[in-house]
């Protein structure tokens, strides 16, 4: 669910609001999405199936790498699958994707761990799915990310060094993919964040990739028999299914990024303080028309920002929002909690220069 800046229910009043690499992204692609997403908390509760599969084999890394056993994960994975498919509203038509996206991430993960078991990495685990959080220098929003896994290793010459571990379960390979793992922000800025946190520096960092398969459950399989296809599919082409590019940061392309990353959050933080007790007006935060569709996608928020109206898929419908005259009016009461939370922080007085 997208973390707002101001939604009190969901942000403890006593800390300080904060930005993601997603929340940026999202306002350099769009600032009016931007507004519907990370200011009026405007969120899906339809189920996302490549989020919902990245999460729990994301979990059952973490698991993996904090010390449980395979038979442990797999019986939590499986476990918090069932309980967390009761929480989801799933379309009729996602049902049969989402059973077949289970028997995916249990047979994912459990190639994952064995073929890790078999490397005989000796990595000794610092943090796994942590979060962390500074200050930027003259800004009141802090920035917060959490990593993957944090590993201390001994390179081959003796030297002994900490490395940024990412995951990510994909069902493709773009032609840019390979060539532009490590040049994206949220690559890059991870070892300043780490050292902002930590005072401790990331040497290197491993993008490892594991791939959905293509093959799907035949009407004649059963739930066990399309398991056993997918194990002898992460078998026979494992180094298709598993692969890993290794990267070592440098100075130059991390403050790049973190300049890049600056400017935008400075350019949030002015367009709130431009717009005052307005900051709720949509028309504060600019449409960027050339983005209503991305891969001849329409964008989820396209038919709020055109007519005012909740898309008929009803991604939105998961808390009452009224649609009047194009303007999102939330429940009196939750309206009158930003308005207090968004006047708390414009007492907040920006952050000196973070120590990296």
């Amino acid at each position: 669910m997208a973390q707002p800046l101001f939604d009190t229910r969901l942000v403890e009043p006593e800390k300080p609001w904060q930005v993601t690499i997603s929340t940026v992204r999202t306002f350099d692609t769009c600032k009016r999405k931007f507004y519907w997403r990370y200011v009026r908390s405007i969120g899906g509760s339809y189920l996302h199936l490549p989020f919902y599969v990245g999460t729990f084999v994301h979990e059952g890394i973490e698991m993996f790498y904090k010390g449980r056993d395979i038979e442990d994960i797999l019986e939590t994975i499986s476990t918090k699958i069932q309980e967390k498919s009761a929480q989801y509203n799933i379309r009729p038509e996602d049902v049969p994707k989402k059973e077949q996206m289970d028997s995916v991430i249990l047979a994912a993960l459990e190639a994952y761990i064995k073929q890790k078991k078999r490397s005989k990495e000796k990595w000794i685990t610092e943090s796994a799915e942590k979060a962390y959080r500074m200050a930027l220098p003259g800004l009141k929003l802090k920035f917060r990310g959490a990593l993957d896994l944090v590993v201390k290793r001994k390179r081959k010459n003796g030297d002994k060094v900490r490395t940024i571990v990412d995951h990510k379960v994909l069902a493709m390979i773009s032609h840019t993919l390979n060539e532009g793992i490590f040049q994206n922000a949220q690559i890059q800025l991870y070892p300043l964040l780490y050292k902002a946190c930590t005072g401790l520096k990331i040497y290197d960092g491993y993008f490892n990739v594991i791939m959905k398969p293509k093959i799907r459950q035949r009407m004649a399989d059963t739930r066990d028999d399309y398991l056993d296809r997918l194990r002898a599919l992460y078998i026979d082409k494992e180094e298709e299914m598993f692969w890993r590019k290794h990267h070592i940061f440098e100075e130059r392309h991390v403050q790049e990024a973190y300049n890049n990353f600056l400017m935008s959050v400075e350019q949030i933080e002015q367009i709130l303080e431009d717009a005052g007790d307005d900051y709720h007006d949509a028309q504060k935060w600019q449409k960027n028309t050339e983005r209503c569709f991305d891969y001849f996608t329409e964008c989820p928020y396209f038919k709020l920002c055109r007519f005012g109206e909740a898309p008929e898929n009803a991604l939105f419908l998961d808390r009452a929002v009224e649609y009047i005259s194009g303007q999102v009016i939330d429940e009196p009461e939750i309206e009158a909690k930003k308005q207090k939370a968004f006047a708390r922080w414009r007492k907040v007085k920006p952050e000196h220069e973070p120590r990296i």
